[in-house]
């Protein structure tokens, strides 16, 4: 299950440390730079891109990096039928 970090204003290292931690071998992407997004299943996010989730046709699940998804909910463009969750 690739995994894909989408954030402008969070650093990826401290979060990709963390969860390789957990799971060594966990393929993690790093949005734009990501490759083959119909591959990614899951998003990482804060603070993230608009129209960014539009690019992963496969995706199942959103997780905001905080308490909070009031930003994650005011995008228009948030794909139907996508779990959201988020880290407390």
């Amino acid at each position: 299950m690739p995994i894909t970090f989408i954030s402008k204003t969070k650093a990826p290292a401290p979060w990709i440390s963390a969860l390789r931690k957990l799971k060594p071998n966990l393929d993690i992407r790093i949005f734009p730079e990501d490759t083959n997004r119909e591959e990614v299943d899951f998003a990482l996010t804060w603070n993230h891109h608009e129209e960014a989730f539009a690019q992963y046709p496969n995706l199942k699940v959103i997780c905001s990096m905080g308490a909070g998804v009031d930003n994650l909910m005011k995008d228009k463009n948030l794909p139907k039928g996508v779990a959201i969750v988020r880290i407390v």
